[in-house]
Parts: C-alpha cells; sequence; structure tokens
C-alpha cells in the first residue's frame, strides 16, 4: 500500500516540485504571521523607549505595517523590469536599531 501524503509531487515539465495548495496557503499564513509579529515589535519597543504616548505608538505601529505590506507587494509582483525579487518575500521591521537607542535612553 502506498502513503499518498508522504509521495513527491510530480515534476512539472521544467523539472520543477511545488508543494500542494493547502501546505502552500499554510505556510503563506505562518509567514506573515511571523512577519506581523516583527512588524509591530519593532515600533512597540521604539516608542516605548522614546517615551511616546500610546497614539504616537500606535500611528507608528500602522506606518510600519502599511510600510512592510507595500515593499511585500513590490517584492513579490516586482514593479517594471529592475525592482522587485518576484518571489514570495515577506518584508518587516528590522531589530538592529533597537539596541543601540535602548542604551542611549537608559543612559548606558
Amino acid at each position: 500500500m502506498t502513503d499518498h501524503h508522504h509521495s513527491p509531487r510530480a515534476a512539472r515539465a521544467d523539472g520543477e516540485r511545488h508543494p500542494t495548495a493547502g501546505r502552500t496557503v499554510g505556510l503563506g499564513v505562518q509567514h506573515a504571521l511571523v512577519m506581523y509579529a516583527g512588524a509591530i515589535a519593532v515600533p512597540l519597543m521604539f516608542g516605548a523607549g522614546a517615551g511616546l504616548d500610546e497614539a504616537s505608538v500606535g500611528v507608528l505601529v500602522n506606518a510600519d505595517v502599511f510600510v512592510a505590506g507595500v515593499i511585500t507587494l513590490v517584492q513579490s509582483l516586482g514593479v517594471g523590469r529592475l525592482l522587485g525579487a518576484r518571489l514570495p518575500l515577506v518584508t518587516g521591521g528590522s531589530f538592529v536599531c533597537v539596541t543601540p537607542m535602548a542604551r542611549r535612553w537608559s543612559g548606558h
């Protein structure tokens, strides 16, 4: 008896193998949730470290999520022939700047 759940997908004419639609959607949702967590964590930490009020932190979170969405579309779909990787990339915020800012605000 053959286990169809673990058998490899048939290769297309160009030789590439692709996951099922259900697996693709599941991985896409997982990827977006991870990106979203990073996209809201950075402005939350930055706003708290800078002593911003809740409304300003909310604006930072909204701006970060909006820009991450725009950049994700540009990377995934491309613009013209020169811009975008045309791969399923999800772009989020970066934590690189948080440590130096936190040290500066804490007085270390």
